[in-house]
Parts: structure tokens; C-alpha cells; sequence
């Protein structure tokens, strides 16, 4: 892992299954450096912003979680 990959601290968690939109599958494992980042494209933590389904009303069930220190 390199130094910009260390200091990257927020990572997209996607559900994935058949309902899975090509945006968030595009996100997956998405690296973040700091929550203000992160939650620009996931509002609160969870909700990818450009997900598919949502344009729709369905409820994006994308997530960040922050890393764990290694």
C-alpha cells in the first residue's frame, strides 16, 4: 500500500446483488482521505448522492465506513 493509499481513511461499502445501479457498483471500495470528502458524496455516511435508484425513490444502501488503521 503507498503513502496516499495510508492516508486515505473513508472507503465506500456497496450492498451488491441484482439491484446493485452502475453508479455505485463504478464507487465500490472507493478511498476517501477525510469524512468531509467522503459525506460530500454520501450525505450522513450512507446514500451514494449519484446513485441510479434514488433518481427513482428507492433508497441507496451504499455506505462509507471508516478505515481502520493498519
Amino acid at each position: 500500500m503507498n503513502v496516499i493509499e495510508m492516508a486515505m481513511r473513508w472507503k465506500v461499502k456497496a450492498h451488491i446483488d441484482g439491484n446493485t445501479c452502475e453508479k455505485c457498483l463504478d464507487n465500490k471500495n472507493k478511498l476517501y482521505r477525510n469524512r468531509s470528502s467522503a459525506y460530500a458524496d454520501y450525505p450522513g455516511g450512507s446514500g451514494y448522492i449519484k446513485c441510479i435508484g434514488r433518481q427513482f425513490g428507492n433508497k441507496c444502501r451504499c455506505k462509507v465506513i471508516r478505515r481502520r488503521q493498519s
